[in-house]
């Protein structure tokens, strides 16, 4: 399943993946699940956020070199 989260977004996004999109791919994931039954239909999904070690990611990338940067702006306002 990390091989195809790595095939959606790798071209697209920088190494940070933010929780935002975690959650949209995880969501996108569950829903597909539920189409095919492997996933119960009154059963919410759980938080992503709690499979996501975002201080060893944060950490690392800033090893590497790599710091964050601000959300693009939207209509005036920071996008979250």
């Amino acid at each position: 399943q990390a091989e195809i989260i790595w095939t959606t977004v790798h071209n697209q996004y920088g190494p940070d993946l933010p929780a935002s999109l975690v959650r949209k791919l995880f969501d996108g994931r569950v829903t597909r699940m539920k189409s095919k039954g492997l996933w119960p239909k009154d059963k919410p999904s759980p938080d992503p956020e709690q499979f996501v070690e975002r201080q060893l990611i944060n950490e690392t990338l800033r090893e590497m070199g790599y710091y964050m940067q601000a959300p693009p702006a939207v209509q005036g306002k920071v996008a979250n």
